[in-house]
């Protein structure tokens, strides 16, 4: 093997020169594959022919390598058998690597971009390409004869002309086949009694590193918030990682930009008016939902979980609820659930009396406790925290009891505090979350509800000290509880200036470093 004489062909960049090399370089290049062939492994490649990467990372990002196919079609099978890229599914066990798997793609992605530039295709015959591969597609998935290593392969394939515009709708295609294959393994699934949920995706790891990797970041977000909604549901780790990046953004920030949240205003509900794409796309996408809140609760079961980022993830609360689609993909006793907050939610504005929405939120406790028990008791604290992360999704509702408690502070009437016992007991678990929210210890609450009795007639300086005694734990634990909190109590109290609401926000605004989540002492 001559390496110097096909390294200085290609070096060529005349196109004349190029040609007079083309046969030398066919020569060469058959004599490489030749002796990657009798290489068994990646490493017996890399180990003997050292050479052999740099050149065909060189020969595959030429500008002229697509003027011959004969010589590129040669190019991609030595970039295949460098890398024993293997077609049968059977990756794994052949022990090939994902950097292996990640750099053959980019070659492979670099060798169809000069073909297309160098031969490009008329888009009559790109959309003849395009129904073909839909109705083999959908012939697949009708006669279930689809397997994920046959999705795999496809979906290895079109992402090498992902950035090309006239390939579109072949990569629609792919995604709306992998969503619909998904749907179909988990309605098999489920039909088995032993069946525990686990997210799938018919892509290679390569693929998906690809996918999130810092160069494909902006022709990700040029593409439009449908494609990348069904983008994100075909491709679980795709959608996760634009969350734990989504997540990380929003830890950068400064207290000073959060600050708006904590405002005093009439029109609260409203705050959230410039939402991320991605939120964007929950809300516009219900059946990305669940996987939201799943992600979501991963990072508050790793203890990670701060108050900024349950900013970012109450944003999501203005998902349809009712939503169809949402619930199927729901698991059935969370699905109630839900609908038993979204209709407490949808009559919170109104004019419920306070003793009828209080048995309302009795029977939400009841629910929740129901929830909590309804499966096995290994995944208590799973359920649990996905309970607590739902409860944010509801403002109107955890308005509402606070509205009562601090209505009761400021009466000064002779109504036991023990008759608010639902609205009380429903806030005391979701800042201290036990395991059974029936029986959530409500003491230290009441004692502060009751030191505040009064608030509106009280100096603020006096009512910001009487808040912070219970208050500052309330906003650290459950900064949304803690909002609405000193929302009802600036509601109540309409004889306050703006200075005043606003000393009372900033004395009581959550600590930059404060995590907020569900801890072991709370159980």
């Amino acid at each position: 093997m001559e390496w110097s004489r096909l390294e200085g062909a290609l070096q060529q960049q005349e196109p004349s020169a190029w040609l007079t090399h083309s046969v030398t370089l066919m020569e060469d290049f058959g004599t490489l594959l030749k002796l990657l062939k009798a290489c068994r492994t990646v490493s017996d490649c890399a180990g003997k022919y050292p050479q052999a990467g740099r050149l065909l990372t060189k020969a595959s990002m030429h500008p002229l390598i697509g003027t011959t196919k004969t010589l590129t079609r040669l190019v991609a099978k030595c970039v295949l058998e460098y890398t024993k890229y293997d077609f049968s599914g059977t990756m794994t066990a052949t022990g090939m690597s994902i950097r292996a798997r990640a750099w053959c793609i980019r070659r492979l992605q670099n060798l169809g971009r000069s073909t297309l530039i160098t031969h490009p295709t008329t888009d009559r015959t790109i959309s003849r390409n395009v129904d073909t591969l839909k109705k083999r597609l959908n012939e697949r998935l009708k006669k279930h004869t689809m397997t994920d290593e046959l999705m795999q392969q496809v979906g290895d394939r079109v992402f090498l002309v992902w950035c090309d515009d006239r390939a579109k709708d072949g990569v629609d295609a792919v995604l709306d086949a992998a969503i619909e294959w998904q749907a179909l393994k988990r309605k098999r699934q489920q039909r088995d009694p032993e069946w525990t949920e686990t997210r799938c995706t018919c892509f290679s790891e390569a693929v998906v590193q690809h996918l999130i990797s810092p160069a494909m970041q902006t022709v990700r977000r040029y593409r439009n918030l449908a494609f990348r909604c069904k983008l994100w549901r075909a491709i679980p780790e795709v959608f996760e990682w634009e969350w734990m990046d989504l997540m990380d953004d929003q830890c950068e920030k400064e207290l000073s930009d959060h600050l708006k949240m904590y405002r005093a205003s009439s029109d609260h509900p409203n705050r959230y008016d410039r939402s991320p794409a991605l939120i964007l796309g929950v809300q516009l996408t219900p059946s990305l939902f669940y996987a939201s809140l799943c992600i979501v609760a991963s990072l508050l079961k790793a203890g990670c979980l701060d108050w900024r980022m349950m900013c970012i993830w109450q944003q999501v609360r203005r998902v349809n609820f009712f939503h169809e689609e949402l619930h199927s993909d729901l698991p059935l006793s969370l699905s109630r659930l839900v609908t038993v907050f979204a209709e407490l939610e949808k009559n919170a504005p109104s004019s419920f009396h306070s003793r009828f929405f209080m048995a309302h939120v009795q029977d939400l406790m009841d629910a929740i406790a129901t929830y909590i028990y309804a499966d096995s008791s290994g995944s208590l604290d799973e359920r649990r925290n996905l309970v607590w992360l739902l409860a944010a999704l509801f403002p109107h509702c955890l308005y509402r009891c606070a509205s009562i408690c601090f209505a009761w502070c400021q009466s000064y009437s002779a109504q036991p505090i023990q008759e608010l016992q639902p609205v009380i007991r429903f806030l005391t678990w979701l800042i201290y979350p036990s395991l059974n929210p029936c029986v959530a210890k409500s003491t230290l609450i009441q004692a502060w509800l009751t030191s505040l009795q009064g608030f509106d007639t009280m100096p603020i300086h006096v009512v910001a000290l009487q808040f912070m005694k219970h208050g500052r734990v309330v906003l650290d634990l459950h900064p949304v509880v803690g909002v609405e909190c000193l929302l009802a109590m600036i509601d109540a109290a309409p004889s306050w200036s703006d200075d005043d609401c606003s000393f009372l926000v900033i004395r009581n605004r959550p600590c930059k470093a404060t995590k907020t989540g569900i801890d072991a002492e709370s159980v």
